[in-house]
């Protein structure tokens, strides 16, 4: 859809954004240009195939990271967008576990000790028995104390492209980490109205997997400036990128979400 300024107000299907509107969404750039913001943290766990083996690696080093990264804070419950497929590296074919979320550290961490595990099967791949064994030991040793720390869940279904929910729980000395089902794209289905970071990437997963985009009384879209400029592009239909996300380097459940073309017109808004 193409807005063309100036005039006093302008339409996404029904809804007319009106002079207080404009005026709201003006204040909102200029707020959000003074935030830092940086870019969500990718992690390309590479394994040799999808099996359960390669399954219980991957999970067992997300309830790691949990614990390394998040030692001594308090409960804590986010998102990431979890793709499984199968990948090309220096002409082998090998099967990546790929997440993307706002949890910098905790990716970081992944990330991490999935390049070791691969570089230790790089390794031992022609590593006498023993050396083999011994490696094997020490990882198996490392989850049956973190198994014997933590009570773990883990729901992930393996076979989609989707959402997966991490909960971190001292209190109950529970980690469970599972796929988290759709909701709409009805900001009154989600608890924080698509206001975290956590719900803007369950927000765009289902924009991407369901067929009709249904926002819902687009009353609710636009008292969120980001979530206007993301509703906007899912209406026009154009391909959403998880680049065009981004959140708060001080904190990172808040998001924004770049929209040159909305925030052009925007621009030469003047609040009255």
């Amino acid at each position: 859809m193409q807005f063309q300024a100036p005039v006093k107000a302008r339409t996404i299907c029904n809804h007319v954004f009106n002079e207080q509107t404009f005026n709201f969404f003006a204040a909102e750039d200029k707020r959000i240009a003074r935030i830092q913001w940086r870019a969500l943290e990718p992690c390309y766990y590479a394994v040799r195939e999808d099996s359960d083996r390669f399954r219980c690696w991957f999970i067992m080093d997300m309830v790691i990271s949990c614990d390394k990264v998040f030692a001594g804070k308090a409960y804590k419950r986010f998102t990431a967008v979890f793709n499984p497929t199968p990948a090309t590296r220096d002409g082998n074919t090998l099967f990546l576990y790929a997440i993307l979320s706002h949890e910098i550290a905790f990716i970081a961490n992944v990330r991490k000790r999935g390049a070791d595990r691969w570089n230790m099967m790089i390794r031992l791949h022609d590593a006498p028995a023993e050396e083999q064994r011994r490696v094997a030991d020490e990882y198996g040793a490392e989850s049956e104390a973190i198994l014997k720390k933590w009570q773990l869940s883990n729901q992930v279904d393996f076979t989609r492209y989707g959402i997966i929910e991490v909960e971190y729980d001292p209190d109950a000395m529970v980690i469970r980490i599972a796929t988290k089902e759709g909701l709409s794209l009805d900001p009154l289905d989600y608890e924080h109205r698509v206001s975290t970071t956590s719900e803007v990437l369950q927000y765009v997963v289902r924009s991407q997997t369901q067929e009709y985009a249904t926002l819902g009384n687009l009353d609710h879209t636009i008292e969120s400036f980001p979530l206007t400029k993301l509703a906007v592009d899912i209406l026009d239909k154009k391909p959403i990128d998880f680049d065009s996300i981004r959140i708060n380097a001080a904190d990172c459940e808040q998001w924004d979400y770049r929209n040159p073309e909305f925030e052009a017109e925007i621009g030469t808004h003047r609040p009255k």
